[in-house]
């Protein structure tokens, strides 16, 4: 076993509240805002986060795969439950029960006017 192996293998891997939490902070800078929008960071973003806080790139392309999954499941929730809440106004605002539709007058058609 070659020393870069063993010394990964005695390492302390963070946790993954670390991890979680050295991430949040690391979206939250300004210099980051892009990624925080998308989760997609760059290469060179995924090197500064291995080598802010000790983990392996696996796990946190995994870690950021998770985020992004969250966060759709969370738009799609919140996008039924607008939807839904829309289709509650547009059932309150339709015509009571026994309401009649006023009377509009038909329009004239088209076509050669007749001559007398």
């Amino acid at each position: 076993m070659t020393a870069k192996e063993e010394s990964i293998k005695n390492a302390v891997l963070p946790s993954n509240e670390d991890l979680k939490t050295f991430v949040e902070a690391w979206l939250a800078r300004p210099e980051n805002a892009l990624v925080s929008s998308t989760l997609f960071p760059t290469s060179k973003d995924k090197e500064d986060i291995i080598n802010g806080c000790s983990v392996d790139k696996k796990r946190l392309e995994s870690f950021f795969y998770r985020m992004r999954k969250k966060l759709k499941q969370k738009q799609e929730a919140e996008g039924a439950a607008a939807s839904a809440s829309d289709g509650q106004k547009a059932a309150n605002v339709s015509a009571p029960v026994g309401a009649t539709m006023p009377h509009v007058p038909p329009t004239a058609t088209a076509g050669p006017t007749p001559t007398t």
